[in-house]
């Protein structure tokens, strides 16, 4: 933990947390992150597994944890949402059921 100044000018304490996350759930907090690029599906396909993760940690601090979920499953086509999951998939063999 350490402390940090925030937006707001207040000081607070920054700690990192460990959370248990699905390849769904980073699927769709990455394709929050991006959803406003020409082609969001390329590019998430088009990242490695570093690259991803980042973009699901962006898409969560900047959204929030329910808001993205919401978002892609009304703006995007499920269909093309499973087939992105399971390019995800592959690329975090260690998330292999």
């Amino acid at each position: 933990m350490r402390s940090q100044i925030c937006d707001d000018g207040r000081k607070r304490i920054m700690a990192k947390v460990l959370v248990p996350i699905t390849v769904e759930e980073i699927t769709k907090y990455a394709l929050r992150q991006v959803c406003e690029d020409s082609d969001p599906f390329q590019t998430i396909q088009d990242s490695n597994k570093r690259q991803i993760f980042d973009l699901a940690k962006k898409g969560l601090y900047n959204y929030g944890r329910h808001e993205p979920m919401k978002h892609v499953d009304t703006e995007f086509d499920p269909i093309k949402i499973e087939g992105l999951i399971g390019e995800v998939r592959s690329k975090f063999p260690e998330l292999q059921e």
